[in-house]
C-alpha cells in the first residue's frame, strides 16, 4: 500500500496517511498488542463507586473509598478474547476491517 501510493522515495502527506487504511490497521494492531502505556494508575479523590465490576457476574458496582489506588492494565484489556476473539494474542491487522 505504501509503495503503491508513494513509491520507493515518496514522503507521505497527512492526506496520504489518512487514506492508507491498511497502514492504519497495522498501527492500530501494533498499539493494541504493545500499548505505549501498558498500565495506568489512578487514586480516588473521594469516596465513590465504579458502576460495574463487582459481584459474581461483574455487573454490580464496586466501592472505591477515598485514596484507593486503582490499576488499569491496557495490556491485559486489549488481549481479551471476549472483545477481540479467540486469536486476541495474534497480530492480525485485518481485524480492524471489522471495527
Amino acid at each position: 500500500e505504501v509503495l503503491e501510493r508513494l513509491g520507493p522515495n515518496g514522503k507521505p502527506t497527512y492526506t496520504d496517511l489518512k487514506e492508507m487504511r491498511y497502514l492504519q490497521h497495522v498501527i492500530n494492531e501494533t498499539l493494541r498488542l504493545y500499548p505505549a502505556i501498558p498500565f495506568n494508575l489512578r487514586r480516588s479523590l473521594k469516596d465513590t463507586y465504579l458502576p460495574r465490576g463487582g459481584g459474581p457476574d461483574g455487573l454490580d458496582p464496586v466501592g472505591m473509598p477515598k485514596n484507593t489506588i486503582f490499576l488499569c492494565s491496557s495490556l491485559t484489556l486489549q488481549r481479551r478474547e471476549d472483545l477481540f476473539g479467540p486469536d486476541a494474542d495474534k497480530f492480525d491487522p485485518d481485524r480492524w476491517e471489522k471495527w
